[in-house]
């Protein structure tokens, strides 16, 4: 390459760079809210033990052709609770799930462990500790972190029909998983690959470049994509149900749930029952 052609390379990339870091002062000054439609890899960070984990504090809307809800983090990476659940509740509750439990498609306070946390009050703590694609492998290693960290009075497993699949793929080394073996349990991927590359982590972060990724993506037909719950029918919509036993007061029996996702497919307001 001639260095006048050298010259005019490095204008254009000057121009760019320049081009879009002047859009991402932009938007963030101007509180814009980026809209992104992969959630694993826009809410969502590689960890060491698990695979990936919720970005910490992130607060970005997550868009697809059925919904455009907002979806918040903890400081722990975790969706974020509206209720939050009460401190110095007696029952502490541990939930540990999927994309359903994570609160797929809707919005703050219609998770639906947000709707059970209004419905039980004070008296009991509600901890959703859901992940976007995470299989029963992940959430028994996840489990096993919340424990050595804090006593939690239950535990509760929301399993749905894909973690038999989940289960089965190991996302090319990045999903820890486990099969069994004479002695137990035997590990495979751990540690995992990383989620994705610190450049590619970099740019996820990035509001411009996820503003320009919305719009091209609109553009070029849509904003659907294969990784996520089932796709809610005319007739009805993917339902998770949720069979909760309590043994202890102030419960006495079992609470089922029953919830849709996403919430513009809810036929019926939340069923809770006392059985």
């Amino acid at each position: 390459m001639h260095r006048p052609d050298l010259a005019r390379t490095a204008l254009v990339l000057l121009g760019i760079t320049l081009g879009l870091g002047a859009l991402e002062i932009g938007l963030r000054t101007a509180g814009t809210i980026p809209e992104v439609e992969n959630p694993l890899y826009s809410f969502h960070q590689s960890d060491a033990a698990l695979g990936w984990i919720g970005v910490p504090g992130i607060r970005q809307r997550f868009v697809r052709d059925a919904f455009d809800v907002l979806i918040e983090h903890t400081d722990e990476g975790f969706r974020k609770p509206h209720p939050p659940p009460p401190e110095r509740a007696p029952h502490q509750v541990l939930l540990l799930g999927d994309s359903f439990t994570w609160g797929w498609g809707v919005d703050p306070g219609e998770v639906f462990t947000d709707r059970l946390q209004r419905a039980l009050g004070d008296g009991v703590a509600l901890h959703n500790r859901g992940v976007n694609a995470f299989g029963t492998s992940q959430q028994l290693l996840l489990q096993r972190r919340a424990l050595a960290q804090r006593d939690y009075d239950d535990v509760v497993l929301v399993f749905t029909q894909n973690d038999f699949t989940d289960n089965l793929d190991s996302k090319a080394g990045r999903r820890p998983y486990f099969t069994v073996g004479d002695d137990g349990l035997v590990p495979h991927n751990q540690p995992p690959a990383r989620l994705m590359s610190p450049v590619a982590a970099f740019a996820k972060r990035s509001h411009a470049l996820a503003w320009i990724d919305h719009r091209v993506t609109g553009l070029l037909g849509g904003h659907a994509a294969p990784d996520g719950p089932a796709t809610p029918t005319s007739s009805g919509a993917a339902v998770a149900s949720l069979a909760v036993r309590m043994n202890r007061p102030p419960f006495g029996g079992s609470l089922v749930l029953d919830y849709a996702y996403p919430a513009q497919a809810l036929t019926t307001p939340v069923r809770l029952t006392a059985v």
